[in-house]
C-alpha cells in the first residue's frame, strides 16, 4: 500500500531561504539547520518528492541554487552544511538526509555546544573562495604547526595584507623569510623525488626496449650499426619531444577555449602532472647537455623550425 506524501511547497522553501538571509550570523545553529533541511545531501539517502514515505520530506535544492536565492556564496552554504554533518556524526543533531516536516529538531545550546569558534563545528576557512586542494593543504599545514586553519586561510585569502605586513613589520618579515626557506627546501626535496622516480622509470623503459636485442637480435655490422642506432636515437628523441610540445600546445588551446571548466580535483591532478613533466624535461635537458654534446643547438633549431612549418 502506497503511503501518502504531502509535497512541500515552493513557498515554504522560499520562506526558509528568506529566514536564512534575515538571521544574524551569530545564530549559527539555526542557519545551519535551514541549510541542512533545504540543501540536497551529498549521498542518496534523501527521499524525493514523488516517492512514498511515512513522513514528509522537505523540498531540496542544490548548494548553488540555495546560495543564488540567498545571495551568498556556494562556499558559505557548503560550510554550514558541513558543520551540521560534523555535529550529526557526533550525535548532536540528526543527519540532514533524515530531516522532515513532522519531526521537531531541538537545536543545540550555543553556550554548551558552540557553533563558531575554536571549539565549534563551523570551519570558517571552508567559506573562503579557495579550491579544495588549497583548503586541504592549509588544513594539513595548520595541523602540523598546531594552529587554527581559519587563521591560515584568512592570511592566504588576503595576499595584499600579507605583503604589507612583511614590508612594515620586521617580526613578520623574519617569519616569512623562514617560511620561504622551508618552502624552497620542500620544493627541492619534491624535485629530487620526482627526478629519482623519472630515473627509475627511464631505466625500466630502457631495459624493456633492450630486451629483444639481448634475446637474439644479431649485431654483425660493428661500429656502422652502432652509429646508425645513435642516429635513430637522436631522431626518435626529437620526434618524441616535438610530439610532446604539440600535445601541450593543444592542451593550452583547449584550456583557453573553455576557461573555468575544470573541477578542483582535476585542477590538482593537472598541476601535479605539469610539475612531474617539468622535472622530466629538466632531466632530458641535463642528460643531453652532459652526455650528448653532438646534439648541437643548430640541429635542435633546425628541427624546431621544421616542426613549426605549417
Amino acid at each position: 500500500m502506497a503511503l501518502d506524501v504531502i509535497e512541500d511547497s515552493e513557498q515554504d522553501l522560499d520562506e526558509d531561504v528568506t529566514l536564512f538571509t534575515s538571521l544574524d550570523r551569530n545564530v549559527g545553529w539555526r542557519q545551519a539547520y535551514l541549510v541542512a533541511r533545504r540543501v540536497e545531501p551529498v549521498d542518496d539517502s534523501v527521499v524525493g518528492l514523488g516517492q512514498p514515505r511515512a513522513r514528509t520530506a522537505y523540498r531540496r535544492i542544490s548548494v548553488h541554487e540555495f546560495a543564488r536565492r540567498a545571495r551568498t556564496s556556494d562556499k558559505r552554504v557548503r560550510a554550514y552544511l558541513r558543520a551540521w554533518e560534523r555535529a550529526a556524526a557526533d550525535g548532536i543533531v540528526p543527519a540532514s538526509a533524515s530531516l522532515d516536516r513532522e519531526t521537531a529538531v531541538q537545536l543545540p545550546d550555543a553556550a554548551a555546544t558552540p557553533f563558531y569558534g575554536e571549539e565549534g563545528y563551523y570551519r570558517g576557512h571552508e567559506a573562503y573562495n579557495m579550491s579544495e586542494a588549497r583548503l586541504e593543504a592549509i588544513e594539513r599545514e595548520s595541523e602540523s604547526l598546531g594552529i587554527r586553519p581559519q587563521s591560515c586561510a584568512f592570511v592566504a585569502a588576503h595576499p595584499k595584507a600579507v605583503t604589507a605586513a612583511i614590508i612594515a613589520d620586521e617580526r613578520t618579515y623574519k617569519a616569512a623569510k623562514k617560511a620561504f626557506e622551508e618552502y624552497e627546501r620542500r620544493q627541492q626535496q619534491s624535485d629530487r623525488t620526482d627526478r629519482e622516480a623519472n630515473r627509475v622509470a627511464l631505466e625500466e623503459h630502457l631495459r624493456s626496449e633492450n630486451q629483444p636485442e639481448q634475446d637474439g637480435a644479431a649485431t654483425g655490422h660493428g661500429g656502422r650499426e652502432d652509429e646508425s642506432l645513435e642516429g635513430q636515437c637522436s631522431s626518435r628523441v626529437l620526434q618524441d619531444l616535438g610530439a610532446a610540445r604539440m600535445s601541450v600546445l593543444n592542451a593550452l588551446a583547449l584550456l583557453r577555449k573553455h576557461p573555468g571548466a575544470l573541477a578542483p580535483q582535476q585542477v590538482a591532478a593537472i598541476t601535479d602532472f605539469c610539475e612531474t613533466t617539468r622535472s622530466a624535461l629538466e632531466d632530458v635537458r641535463d642528460l643531453v647537455a652532459t652526455n650528448h654534446p653532438d646534439l648541437s643547438d643548430a640541429a635542435l633549431k633546425a628541427f624546431l623550425e621544421e616542426s613549426e612549418t605549417p
